[in-house]
C-alpha cells in the first residue's frame, strides 16, 4: 500500500493541510466548475440516502 493510500485510509487522523493536499483542492477557492463536473463524472454525486429504522443512540440534551 502506498503512503497516500495508507494516509487516505486514516483520514480521521490527518491534519487539514494533509487532507487538502490528498484531495487536491484549495481551502480558499474550492474547486472550479470544470473540476466539480469531472469528479462527479468519475465518482458520482455526493448523495446520502435516508434509511428507515431507529438510530443506535441519540444525542443527549
Amino acid at each position: 500500500m502506498s503512503s497516500s493510500q495508507n494516509s487516505a485510509s486514516l483520514w480521521h487522523q490527518l491534519g487539514m493541510s494533509e487532507v487538502v493536499q490528498l484531495l487536491q483542492t484549495d481551502c480558499q477557492r474550492g474547486l472550479d466548475a470544470a473540476e466539480v463536473f469531472r469528479r462527479q463524472n468519475e465518482h458520482g454525486l455526493n448523495v446520502v440516502t435516508a434509511r428507515g429504522g431507529t438510530p443506535a443512540s441519540s444525542p443527549s440534551s
